[in-house]
């Protein structure tokens, strides 16, 4: 078993659209099929371009149009939807309360709490201005850097001492 922190480490933060954003953008071309849908999205800019006198008026405006899509539309789409989320979500409104310690992850908010164990974490993901705590492959918590301070590392410091180094990445 692995060394366990003795002492808990507790955060307070707020969530803003730019936060669940920057989720949504990993989240999404984090994986194999974001990468795909942006490369042929820039596939399409570049062929619109390079084909232009070659081609029909119709197939250059198409793939103009597929090329936003999938550039321009695609990340406009996310940010909307980051938007809505956190308006609707009550959870993600106001602060939340992160309590860690060898036993797991405690989310706070006013008098509601859940707590999650370390076996029951599928991965955390250090990123520049985020963590990201999932629980699953689709859902997670989004703990914004720019509130944490010197707390960012200790944050990293119990996911490398609680879980395997695969399911943690970034700093």
């Amino acid at each position: 078993m692995m060394n366990k922190m003795e002492n808990e480490l507790k955060v307070d933060v707020i969530v803003k659209v730019k936060d669940m954003f920057r989720f949504l953008l990993y989240h999404n071309y984090a994986r194999l099929s974001g990468i795909i849908g942006l490369l042929f999205g820039l596939v399409c800019f570049v062929l619109s371009i390079t084909s232009y006198d070659k081609t029909t008026p119709q197939l250059t405006l198409a793939l103009l149009f597929i090329g936003f899509v999938f550039v321009v539309l695609q990340p406009f789409i996310l940010y909307n939807k980051a938007k809505a989320q956190v308006k609707r979500n009550k959870a993600l409104q106001g602060t939340l309360t992160y309590v860690f310690n060898e036993d797991g992850i405690e989310v706070c908010k006013d008098e509601e709490k859940a707590k999650v164990s370390w076996d029951n974490i599928y991965k955390i993901v250090g990123l520049k201005n985020i963590i990201i705590i999932y629980t699953n492959p689709v859902h997670a918590n989004v703990i914004p850097k720019d509130e944490l301070g010197e707390s960012a590392k200790k944050i990293m410091e119990y996911a490398r001492q609680n879980l395997s180094k695969y399911q943690v990445k970034g700093k």
